[in-house]
């Protein structure tokens, strides 16, 4: 069996507030909502007196997992995007300067305005944080150069 990325996850503080930034800018839809908690569960994420509120959330051929921590959350610590355990997701875009204008427009702080083209691939992108400071970036991606194309063993 080939392994994949079954979904991505982040811990949030406010699911409530993380599900409406994902749905209203880029279209994610809510698939799944479950509450977690007991012995078992405290053992297996190795957190004493875990209770979450997991939400998951679908957009084409990807799944983004938001867990809320209601009992025992962790700490906030923002991570540079070169901190060692850094992450973010990338979501692709068709026109980087109209979603950059829009999501602007809509209070959205971003790193940087979109790159110029990056030389030897031509895709551009950018940085920005979502309500708890998780990196998203946005990525035009040159045609011809899709996903499926990424994924193709080598020869």
């Amino acid at each position: 069996m080939t392994p994949q990325i079954h979904h991505a996850g982040f811990v949030v503080s406010d699911s409530a507030r993380s599900v409406a930034f994902y749905s209203e800018h880029f279209g994610f839809e809510e698939c799944l909502r479950i509450e977690m908690s007991g012995d078992h569960f405290e053992a297996a994420v190795a957190v004493p007196g875990a209770r979450i509120l997991l939400v998951m959330l679908s957009a084409q051929n990807t799944v983004l997992e938001l867990i809320q921590y209601l009992e025992s959350p962790g700490r906030t610590q923002p991570l540079s995007n070169n901190d060692v355990g850094a992450a973010h997701i990338c979501i692709t875009v068709e026109d980087i300067d109209e979603v950059y204008e829009r999501l602007t427009a809509g209070g959205v702080s971003f790193m940087a305005p979109p790159s110029p083209p990056v030389e030897g691939a031509g895709s551009r992108f950018a940085y920005l944080r979502d309500p708890d400071g998780i990196t998203v970036e946005l990525l035009q991606v040159v045609p011809g150069i899709t996903l499926e194309d990424l994924t193709r063993p080598a020869r």
